[in-house]
């Protein structure tokens, strides 16, 4: 706490911080897509924010997710919806904003059983879509078409595979606080050998040695399969064919 606060007035140079009750439960991601009215609820995650295992080491972006969650069961979607999504978009129209597109709610369960928000984002989540996206079975397209225009939904374009998905994120060395750019990747061309697994970019680029490090978060390993257990497999089968001087990544996605 101290050090926070030290870094809040001394760094930031702000003038007041608010202290906030700590919350202790288990965190999850619910991600819907709306035009205000009509809402449309994608498939649940939960991503991993700390940099090393067993949740230690500092704060990052998030170091991998799966999909769906365990940790939210069908009628707690629906406490959720009906508790916190729908009066955050009655409020919305209370306050004459029309608002369409995706409502991100970072929630924390709590052990008594009660749901609080940790944050709002008008977006999908990032490393959550790598995860919810691969399973997502409909058109995208015609779905976010049909709630910008107002047309009526059709069933085909919102399915869902009932398998899951475990998005694991590799790193660069010296992430999050001073990633180190420029080096060389290794191992793409194998992971066209594993079934069902995609990786995306985000730090990444191309120069005179090849495929380089760019950024802080490197590459994500996604990896759908028919429960947790074998696509967390088949994801890690992914990332230890991928090589880069300095790489981290956790090694508890989905355990």
């Amino acid at each position: 706490a101290r050090e926070g606060i030290s870094f809040v007035f001394d760094s930031l140079g702000a003038e007041r911080v608010v202290m906030e009750e700590f919350l202790s439960g288990r965190e999850v991601s619910f991600i819907v897509a709306t035009d205000g009215e009509r809402i449309v609820p994608f498939a649940s995650s939960h991503d991993y924010k700390r940099l090393g295992d067993g949740d230690s080491g500092p704060n990052t972006g998030g170091m991998g997710t799966v999909s769906p969650s365990p940790r939210l069961a069908a009628e707690t979607e629906e406490q959720v919806i009906s508790e916190i999504i729908r009066p955050v978009l009655d409020e919305l129209k209370n306050r004459g904003i029309s608002y369409c597109g995706f409502l991100y709610a970072g929630l924390m369960l709590l052990e008594s059983g009660e749901i609080s928000v940790l944050e709002f984002n008008v977006r999908m989540g990032d490393p959550e879509a790598q995860a919810i996206l691969n399973r997502f079975e409909g058109d995208l397209g015609n779905l976010l078409a049909a709630l910008v225009s107002g047309e009526e939904l059709s069933e085909d374009d919102i399915r869902w595979s009932t398998k899951s998905c475990v998005n694991v994120v590799l790193a660069s060395a010296g992430y999050p606080e001073s990633p180190r750019k420029g080096d060389l990747i290794d191992g793409l061309p194998l992971l066209q050998t594993l079934p069902n697994v995609t990786v995306y970019h985000a730090g990444t680029e191309i120069d005179e040695k090849g495929l380089v490090t760019a950024g802080g978060r490197v590459l994500s390993v996604a990896a759908l399969d028919d429960n947790l257990e074998s696509a967390r497999l088949q994801a890690y089968r992914g990332v230890d064919l991928l090589q880069f001087r300095g790489a981290q990544c956790r090694r508890d996605i989905g355990s």
